[in-house]
């Protein structure tokens, strides 16, 4: 008992000493390699996730989102070349693991969320070479939606694209082999991406979830979220979208139908591959 009073004390002062990138770096090694992955396209919830899983006494999120480690479209390795070390100075430490495993009263976990992975051919190999009992979360959108709520994101907020949507979608295929992550349309091919992951991992280790369930704060999805990551059930509050911005280049009815029919197929044979119809072309 003594000893856990004198851990949890060490641990009110970690934050303060945590501004420090030297710290981190200094004491890496022991620091915890997230157990949990939330992967998905851009703009389909995972910051939403990640900011409500934080609120359980469990979970015990690190200094960053997005990391990029295990892998990037393209095959950008500059990330995963900074070795494990670099990578895990971004988590909480082993006491403050600990102390959070007594508070809630079960192992607790962290969490890295980083969307682009759903699309690295690298990250699913190097991941379950390392991590192997890892549990996957992949949120899935309407890639309609998705392309349309990405680009203005770009175009309106940070203001990096200045073209049109439909500059945008005419232009895709270059802008995939240049930086796939301005590739609003081809991200939106999910099925892939979504077998190659489970390829790598049992399906008892992946939760593929429908976004537009998410933001709707859904209990019942919520609430299966935590029992896939084995957490008790504890009172989160209200489940809060992040980075809501309004829409500035409104698609035309005839640019929402092109997409629609572009997408039916690519659609389809993810659900054929889920078995799970997500009804994207309802709504």
């Amino acid at each position: 008992m003594l000893v856990d009073a004198v851990r949890d004390a060490a641990v009110q002062f970690l934050p303060q000493l945590d501004k420090r990138l030297k710290f981190r770096r200094l004491t890496a090694r022991f620091r915890a390699t997230p157990s949990v992955y939330v992967i998905g396209g851009a703009r389909c919830g995972t910051t939403a996730l990640w900011e409500h899983l934080q609120k359980h006494p469990a979970v015990v999120m690190g200094r960053k989102k997005e990391l990029f480690f295990w892998g990037n479209p393209g095959g950008d390795d500059a990330y995963f070349n900074r070795g494990l070390d670099g990578y895990r100075m971004w988590f909480p430490t082993e006491l403050e693991m600990g102390a959070a495993s007594r508070k809630a009263g079960c192992p607790a976990i962290t969490v890295d969320a980083t969307p682009y992975y759903l699309y690295s051919e690298e990250a699913p190999r190097r991941l379950r070479e390392r991590v192997s009992r890892a549990k996957i979360i992949a949120l899935l959108r309407n890639p309609v939606d998705r392309a349309i709520s990405d680009h203005n994101l770009n175009s309106a907020h940070f203001g990096t694209d200045k073209g049109t949507l439909e500059d945008a979608i005419r232009t895709d295929a270059e802008r995939a082999k240049k930086d796939f992550r301005h590739a609003y349309i081809a991200q939106g091919v999910y099925e892939p991406h979504i077998r190659r992951w489970m390829a790598a991992f049992p399906e008892t280790q992946m939760l593929v979830l429908k976004a537009e369930d998410l933001f709707r704060g859904e209990r019942s999805l919520l609430d299966k979220v935590t029992r896939f990551l084995g957490l008790p059930d504890a009172d989160l509050g209200e489940f809060k979208r992040s980075h809501g911005f309004r829409l500035h280049d409104k698609p035309t009815d005839a640019l929402r139908a092109q997409l629609q029919e572009y997408y039916r197929p690519h659609n389809q044979r993810l659900y054929d591959f889920l078995g799970v119809d997500f009804g994207w072309e309802k709504e």
